[in-house]
């Protein structure tokens, strides 16, 4: 597959991007304070970046010299080289403002002045930078784009607000530079900041990284009056759990026994998928600084095969019961080591709900420190291996085996040593095998001249897979397997749940939410104007729980409060309310708003139940999720389906058509979909 992650010379990229940390030397020393008469000691640092990357700052430390065995380590920053198509989302600074200089100090290594970029409109600087003799070479250094369009004509930050980081010691009230020019006898007053990154992407494949930069202020107990900011850097999602077509790796038994371990590695295919450091937590090193500069991308390496899960040899034609696993085992605290987490369940559609996704997701969950906090990948929830329990005719006098397709992955860094052990999944694609003695096998019928355009007939036999779950939640699905000529062709299609169906039913998969289930992150997609639809099914007097929320980055809501659906925005939650309660039942809501109308409208099971004049766009950005509001408050406790985010108000008539009809993702004017298939 395509290795999106790394450019033409392997190194880590982004969706816009090429990004390299490089680590200075003493060489690239500007400028340190010796002989200034400062109190606390430090030096500037430049960056060399590599051919086509650029510098956006430069490094500050609170030492002389660069001398490992002291603990001072060299400083590193971010250089970037604009992808193909965007050189424009990096520009010349068209300026500089000087911020300082060391007259009058006495400093016995020459001058320095420290300078602030001004950038074009649109643009902002992410670091100052510091001279010996001069004004900057403007070429050098490079202002970002506060935002872009992507590939699908969405316009996405490239920056986000960031902090400068305050060294004041426990108790103490005054903010604290990093570097102040105190003592040092110099006309001007200087503070030395550092930043830092706040808060958290939205987006799991997003990441908040500061350049390694500084900006200066001109006096010792304030922040710079200019704006702190991050790198707010967007990576394409490799799908670990993409289905692998094992068509023509099927075996055929040739005798009364299993297959050798090197027949069965004929069946193996081998995928690679590429992620970038901040999805995986690697304790060889100390923090994730060293992660990026040792190993800014990790491969994932999937072999698939076939096994051998059960056999069978019975004297008569009789019904046999197989144990079948799908999901995760062997984990060997795969989890702890490496921080990745691997989903996988049966593909199920039909008439009624089971809380599994569709087969082919995984979720990544990284434990990374500090700014570098975030997640990976494409499922929304973790779902434990499940034991299926079903009957299938085998025949008297054979010889036969159950195949299941097994996926075993393996983390390996960049210098290819492996990470932790090997997590296997079980997958939900199986086949069946029999071999007979000639001497037992069922005659063929002769070919005659009436016969012989005859074609072969197919007898699907009908199947229960039973789910092991706790009492009161016991699922079950019934599915046909089809046999055609001794191999299981296919796997069940149809769901069924113990509890007795209410009338109305979701199409496709349904979601289980429990006070355990991760909020389902769509990131800062709703438009202005919008359709919000799902089928629901609450627990036992519900209040709170939302359907189809924000949080404090997006006022708006659509929740079950109170026992009712509502929707609102702004704080005032309360605009439209069903008049009825919800039911035991499945019951589908759907909630439309048109920003340049202002107007608000719900519906249930496709009608018109409440609608609202006048009511204001919703503030805070366009932050939007799943069942939950911001990331862990007012959860929804109970089941959906068939949940949707448009990019516009539907109409009455289209919620009505489209609620009993699964709707493709790609459609047109769908922002988001759940499950995603």
């Amino acid at each position: 597959m395509a290795n999106t992650v790394l450019d033409g010379e392997g190194k880590l990229c982004s969706e816009f991007f090429s990004i390299e940390i490089k680590e200075v030397t003493n060489n690239d020393k500007i400028w340190d304070d010796r002989g200034a008469g400062s109190h606390k000691d430090v030096a500037f640092w430049k960056v060399t970046p590599s051919w086509g990357f650029f510098s956006l700052g430069h490094c500050v430390t609170d030492f002389h010299d660069i001398d490992p065995e002291k603990g001072h380590k060299a400083p590193v920053t971010i250089t970037l080289k604009p992808k193909p198509g965007y050189e424009y989302l990096l520009a010349e600074p068209t300026g500089f403002e000087k911020m300082w200089d060391d007259a009058g100090s006495g400093g016995t290594y020459g001058d320095c002045h420290i300078w602030r970029m001004k950038c074009p409109d649109g643009y902002v600087a992410l670091g100052d930078v510091v001279t010996s003799n001069g004004n900057p070479d403007k070429s050098a250094f490079r202002c970002i784009k506060q935002t872009a369009t992507n590939a699908k004509g969405e316009t996405v930050s490239l920056v986000a607000g960031a902090g400068y980081m305050n060294f004041a010691k426990t108790g103490e009230t005054a903010l604290k530079a990093f570097w102040t020019d105190s003592g040092s006898g110099a006309k001007k007053s200087v503070a030395i900041w550092p930043m830092q990154a706040n808060g958290r992407p939205s987006s799991r494949n997003q990441v908040y990284l500061v350049a390694g930069t500084f900006k200066a202020s001109r006096f010792y107990e304030n922040f710079p009056d200019a704006s702190a900011y991050a790198l707010l850097l967007s990576f394409p999602e490799n799908d670990i759990m993409e289905k692998v077509d094992m068509a023509n790796k099927k075996f055929k038994l040739t005798g009364a026994y299993l297959p050798t371990e090197a027949e069965l590695q004929a069946s193996e295919v081998t995928n690679e998928y590429f992620v970038p450091f901040f999805a995986v937590k690697d304790d060889n090193y100390p923090n994730q600084l060293q992660q990026f500069l040792a190993s800014p991308f990790y491969k994932i390496r999937r072999v698939t095969r076939y096994e051998a899960i059960d056999s069978y040899q019975p004297v008569n034609t009789e019904t046999k019961q197989f144990t079948v696993m799908t999901g995760k085992n062997e984990e060997t605290n795969y989890n702890n080591e490496i921080g990745i987490t691997l989903g996988v369940s049966v593909t199920a559609g039909g008439k009624a709900g089971v809380p599994l996704v569709a087969e082919g997701e995984v979720s990544v969950t990284a434990s990374i420190e500090a700014s570098y906090s975030h997640s990976w990948g494409g499922a929304t929830s973790n779902y434990e291996e499940r034991t299926f329990m079903y009957p299938q005719t085998v025949t008297g006098g054979s010889f036969g085996v159950l195949f299941q397709a097994k996926s075993s992955y393996t983390i390996y860094r960049k210098d290819g040593t492996p990470l932790g052990t090997p997590v296997k999944v079980n997958i939900n694609e199986f086949y069946a095998d029999e071999w007979r003695p000639k001497d037992t096998a069922t005659p063929e019928t002769p070919a005659t001249e009436s016969k012989a355009d005859t074609p072969k007939t197919t007898t699907p036999n009908t199947i229960t897979f039973t789910i092991e779950a706790p009492v009161g939640k016991t699922i079950i699905l019934e599915g046909r397997l089809e046999i055609r000529d001794g191999q299981l062709v296919s796997t069940p299609a149809v769901i069924s749940v113990s509890a007795p169906a209410a009338a109305a039913v979701p199409v496709g998969q349904t979601m289980l939410f429990d006070s355990t289930t991760p909020a389902m992150i769509v990131n800062n997609k709703l438009s202005r104007s919008y359709t919000k639809e799902a089928w629901i099914k609450t627990s036992i007097n519900p209040n709170y729980q939302n359907i189809i929320s924000g949080g404090t980055n997006g006022q708006h809501a659509f929740f079950v409060v109170g026992g009712k659906v509502g929707s609102g925005h702004n704080e005032k939650w309360d605009y439209v309310t069903s008049e009825e309660p919800v039911s035991a039942g499945w019951e589908h809501y759907a909630l439309t708003y048109d920003a340049d109308k202002q107007e608000m409208k719900l519906y249930k099971n496709g009608k018109l139940v409440s609608s609202a004049q006048q009511v204001p766009p919703y503030k805070g950005g366009n932050f939007v999720q799943v069942g939950r509001w911001d990331t862990a408050s007012n959860g929804f406790i109970g089941e959906m389906a068939e949940v949707r985010i448009w990019n516009g108000a539907l109409t009455e008539e289209q919620i009505a058509t489209q609620m009993n009809v699964s709707v493709p993702k790609a459609t047109a004017g769908l922002i988001a979909k759940f499950p995603a298939v």
